[in-house]
C-alpha cells in the first residue's frame, strides 16, 4: 500500500518538448502551402498564376481545383457559340439513337459542359427540336435558291427546286425528319423558325404559279397544284431517307438528280 501511495503521488514527468510557437505555426503553414500550390503554378502562366492566388482560399480547396481541371474531358467544348454547337450536337444524336435518344443532358456530356448550360439558350428539349427545324428549313431554303438561281424557264426553276429539296434530305436527314416528323413531341418554335418554313412553302407555291401563268392558266389557284407537286418530291425523298429505294438506283455521282428528275419526267405526262 505505501508503495501504491509513492507511485500516485510522485511528482509528474517533465515534457522535454517544447510547445510550438506561433511564429513556427507560421512557418509550418507557409512551407505548407507552397509545397501544395508550386507544383500546380509551375504549368500556368504569370496572369493564371495570380488568378488562381487571389481566388484560393485553403490549400485543400486549390488543390480540389486543380484537379478537377486536370480531369477535364480531352473533348471538352471551348468555342463560344454553344448555341450552333447544341444544334450540331443534337442532329447528330438523332443520327445515332433517334429522335427519342435526343435531350438537353446528353448534348451537353457531348459537348463537355455543365448539364446546366444548355438552358442559357433552349429551355426545354421541345425549345431544341423547334430551333432545329427552322435551321432545317433554312438549309432548304438557301438549298432552293442557290438551285434556281440563273434559271429562267419556269418549268425549269420548278424542278431545279424539287431536285434541291430531295437532295437536301438526303444530305440531311437528321433535319428532314424532324421537319416533318409527325411522331415528334410538342415543339417550341421561334417566330424566325417559323417564318423560314413558311418562306420555302411559299417558294413552292410562287414556283408553281409561274409555270400556270406560262401555260396561259394564271387564274388557276396554285394550290392544289403545289401540293400535287410537293407531295411527289416529299415522298421520292422520305422514300430514300428511310432506305426504301434499291441501293443501285443510287450508285455513281449525280445519282439522286438523275433519279429525281426521271420521276419529275413521269409526272408531267
Amino acid at each position: 500500500m505505501g508503495t501504491s501511495h509513492h507511485l500516485l503521488t510522485r511528482a509528474p514527468i517533465r515534457k522535454t518538448t517544447k510547445p510550438w510557437s506561433r511564429a513556427t505555426v507560421i512557418r509550418s503553414s507557409i512551407v505548407l502551402l507552397i509545397g501544395t500550390l508550386l507544383p500546380a503554378m509551375l504549368t500556368l502562366s504569370p496572369s493564371e498564376r495570380w488568378a488562381q492566388v487571389l481566388s484560393v482560399s485553403t490549400p485543400r480547396s486549390y488543390a480540389a481545383r486543380m484537379a478537377q481541371r486536370r480531369k477535364k474531358p480531352t473533348g471538352a467544348y471551348h468555342h463560344g457559340d454553344l448555341r450552333a454547337a447544341l444544334l450540331t450536337t443534337a442532329a447528330a444524336v438523332i443520327r445515332e439513337r433517334g429522335l427519342h435518344g435526343l435531350s438537353l443532358r446528353e448534348c451537353a456530356r457531348r459537348l463537355g459542359v455543365s448539364h446546366a448550360a444548355p438552358y442559357r439558350h433552349f429551355g426545354d428539349k421541345a425549345a431544341l427540336l423547334g430551333a432545329l427545324i427552322g435551321e432545317g428549313f433554312r438549309g432548304l431554303l438557301a438549298a432552293g435558291h442557290a438551285a434556281m438561281e440563273g434559271v429562267a424557264d419556269p418549268e425549269a426553276r420548278l424542278h431545279a427546286y424539287g431536285v434541291a429539296y430531295v437532295q437536301y434530305a438526303v444530305d440531311a436527314p437528321e433535319h428532314f425528319r424532324v421537319m416533318f416528323g409527325a411522331e415528334l413531341e410538342e415543339k417550341v418554335m421561334e417566330p424566325a423558325d417559323t417564318a423560314a418554313a413558311d418562306e420555302a412553302f411559299e417558294l413552292l407555291r410562287t414556283s408553281v404559279a409561274a409555270l400556270l401563268a406560262a401555260e396561259g392558266r394564271g387564274d388557276e389557284d396554285p394550290l392544289p397544284g403545289t401540293l400535287a407537286y410537293w407531295s411527289l418530291v416529299h415522298g421520292l425523298a422520305t422514300l430514300l431517307v428511310d432506305g426504301r429505294i434499291p441501293a443501285e438506283h443510287l450508285a455513281g455521282e449525280g445519282a439522286v438528280e438523275r433519279l429525281t428528275r426521271g420521276v419529275l419526267e413521269h409526272w408531267e405526262r
